[in-house]
C-alpha cells in the first residue's frame, strides 16, 4: 500500500513539473546563451567606461592641483612682499582655508541636484581666472578678495569631483582607487612646487601666475571635452 501511495506522488509530480514547464516561454538553450552572453558583455563595457572616467578625473586632477601647488609653497613669500607682518599672512591663510571650507558646504548642498561633469568644468574656469587675478593684487585687501575667488573655486569644484569619482569606482577596489587619488594628490604637490621654484628663479611672481591661469584654463577644457557631456 504504501509503495502504491508513493507512486501516486511521484506520477503526480512529473504530470505537475510537466504542466508547468508547458506554460512557460519555449525558451531553449540556444536563445539564453546570447542573452547572458549579452548581459556579462554589457557588463564589461560599464566596467571599461568607469575605469576611463576615472582616468580621466585622476589626470585632470593631477593637472590641476599641480598648478595650484606652483604658487602654494611660496604664498607666505608673495605676501611678505606687500609688508604684512607673519601674523597678517597667517591669518589671511587661515581665512582662506575657513572661507574654502564654508564654500565646499554651501556648493555641496547646492549641487546636490547639479550635473556634476559642468560644476567640475565651472570650478576649473573660476580657478583660472583666480590665478591671472593675482597679477592685479596690490595691497593686503585685493589679496583678501583673490583668495576668495580661488576658495569659490574649490567650493565649486571639490564637491562635484568627488561625487564623480565615487560614482565611477570600480567595486571591490575602492580603496585601491582612493589611494590613486590621494598619491595623485601628492605627485601633483611635489611636481607643483617644483615647477614653481623654477618659475620664480627666472620669471617672478608674473610667471607663477601666468603658469596657473594656463594650467587651470587646459584642465578646465580637458575636463570639458570628457566629463562636461557625459556627466
Amino acid at each position: 500500500m504504501i509503495r502504491s501511495i508513493l507512486s501516486q506522488i511521484q506520477r503526480f509530480r512529473i504530470y505537475f513539473l510537466g504542466t508547468f514547464v508547458s506554460c512557460l516561454p519555449p525558451f531553449s538553450l540556444v536563445q539564453v546563451l546570447p542573452c547572458v552572453k549579452e548581459w556579462r558583455h554589457g557588463c564589461y563595457s560599464i566596467l571599461k567606461v568607469k575605469i576611463k572616467s576615472l582616468k580621466y578625473l585622476l589626470f585632470v586632477n593631477l593637472f590641476s592641483l599641480a598648478g595650484f601647488y606652483i604658487f602654494a609653497p611660496l604664498y607666505a613669500i608673495y605676501a611678505h612682499g606687500f609688508d604684512l607682518s607673519p601674523r597678517i599672512i597667517s591669518l589671511i591663510w587661515s581665512g582662506y582655508s575657513l572661507a574654502t571650507a564654508i564654500f565646499i558646504l554651501v556648493m555641496g548642498r547646492l549641487e546636490n541636484r547639479s550635473r556634476k561633469g559642468r560644476m567640475v568644468v565651472l570650478g576649473y574656469f573660476i580657478y583660472a581666472i583666480g590665478a591671472i587675478s593675482f597679477l592685479f593684487v596690490h595691497n593686503e585687501k585685493s589679496l583678501i578678495v583673490v583668495l576668495l575667488l580661488n576658495a569659490l573655486g574649490a567650493g565649486v569644484t571639490l564637491p562635484a569631483y568627488k561625487t564623480l569619482f565615487a560614482k565611477n569606482e570600480v567595486r571591490g577596489r575602492e580603496s585601491e582607487q582612493w589611494s590613486w587619488l590621494d598619491a595623485g594628490n601628492m605627485f601633483a604637490a611635489a611636481i607643483g612646487a617644483g615647477i614653481g621654484g623654477i618659475i620664480i628663479g627666472s620669471f617672478g611672481f608674473k610667471g607663477i601666475f601666468v603658469t596657473m591661469a594656463a594650467i587651470q584654463l587646459v584642465a578646465a577644457l580637458i575636463a570639458h571635452k570628457t566629463l562636461f557631456r557625459k556627466t
